[in-house]
């Protein structure tokens, strides 16, 4: 993986100082002089930069929307994950003998601003395309705050300009679970005991919980399947149910993980607000050159519908060319990945923006 690093600390949002920061980042393909076959793809909460190989970003590689054979994908880490770039377990040669806990809390703000260092490194002063959804959705929309001329279009998926306080809400539960684990001892836990830490594990299974609709567990779970023929002989103080061991099963998408870096990479997630830190927000998003398509879905409560409306409509009357297309999808949130057909009566319109010259 390669590990860019910026030629000068940085000057995080909160006034703080980060010295020797790396950034981990990916490209397949290779970029046009012109960038205009540039497409930065911003990762998800816990989905890693691997995006052009993965699966679950189905719409990514040869024949697909974003064609691997013509586009160059470029995807970066956010300071404070645990996908490579600075971060409590992975600090810079200054910092590393220094506890997890002394790294500083990251905006992805700061992040965005470390990314950009990284792409006029690579010389791209322009890009085709702006891709990302959820957390990579506040990434995209930073990026359009920042740099409202650099690319072409943008498609973001079930997303806002501000954390929900819902989202909040589940990283302190997350946050508890994480730090009342006798194993977390205050950030001085060996990397070895990761793997069984029990917080961890909790704290993986309150995130898989909340990735699922209601239509989505009922259909994964029928009635039928979901009670053992011996429910009633086992204590109620035990696991009992198939659902007991689908939730509270070994994690899978979260491999690598650090219990510090998903600290961190939450609060830079809870932190998030555009208004906040851009109260002139709409004027610098009267300067934006990019085509913006908004793509929520119906059965998404964690973002609705409204908000992406919103920042539609608010666009329009700047006189931005801002389209809202919004899909249906029992998965409800991540369905952008997760259920490709959600997405598919839309194909045909983001292939024609994406491919128009």
């Amino acid at each position: 993986m390669p590990i860019y690093q910026l030629m000068q600390p940085l000057r995080l949002e909160s006034g703080q100082i980060l010295d020797s920061v790396d950034i981990a980042y990916q490209i397949t393909g290779t970029p046009n002089e012109d960038g205009s076959n540039v497409v930065v793809i911003c990762h998800t909460l816990t989905g890693g930069i691997e995006i052009a190989s993965s699966r679950t970003w189905w719409f990514v590689g040869p024949d697909q929307l974003i064609d691997t054979n013509h586009f160059c994908v470029i995807s970066m880490a956010t300071l404070g994950s645990w996908h490579g770039s600075s971060s409590p377990s992975n600090q810079g040669v200054a910092q590393r003998q220094k506890a997890r806990l002394q790294f500083p809390t990251v905006t992805v703000t700061d992040s965005i601003n470390a990314h950009r260092q990284l792409l006029r490194s690579l010389g791209i002063v322009r890009a085709r395309a702006l891709i990302g959804g959820s957390f990579g959705g506040f990434c995209a929309y930073t990026w359009l705050t920042l740099e409202p001329e650099l690319f072409d279009v943008a498609f973001i998926f079930q997303s806002a300009l501000r954390c929900s306080a819902h989202t909040i809400a589940f990283f302190a539960l997350a946050r508890e679970l994480i730090c009342a684990d006798p194993t977390w001892s205050n950030g001085n836990y060996r990397d070895q005991d990761i793997i069984n830490m029990p917080g961890v594990k909790r704290m993986v299974a309150l995130n898989r919980l909340l990735q699922f609709s209601h239509a989505t567990l009922e259909s994964k779970f029928p009635p039928d399947e979901r009670y053992p023929q011996q429910a009633q002989q086992i204590s109620f103080a035990d696991p009992w149910s198939p659902v007991d061991t689908f939730v509270l099963g070994e994690p899978k998408s979260v491999q690598g993980l650090d219990p510090a870096d998903f600290l961190c990479l939450i609060r830079s997630s809870a932190l998030f607000d555009l208004y906040r830190s851009f109260p002139d927000l709409w004027n610098r998003w009267k300067k934006l050159r990019t085509q913006t398509v908004q793509i929520p879905c119906v059965q998404d409560w964690r973002y609705p519908v409204e908000g992406m409306e919103v920042i539609h409509q608010q666009m329009l009357q700047l006189g931005l060319e801002s389209h809202l297309l919004v899909s249906e999808s029992a998965y409800g949130h991540g369905s952008f990945l997760h259920d490709p057909a959600s997405l598919k009566p839309f194909l045909p319109f983001l292939r024609r923006i994406l491919c128009a010259t």
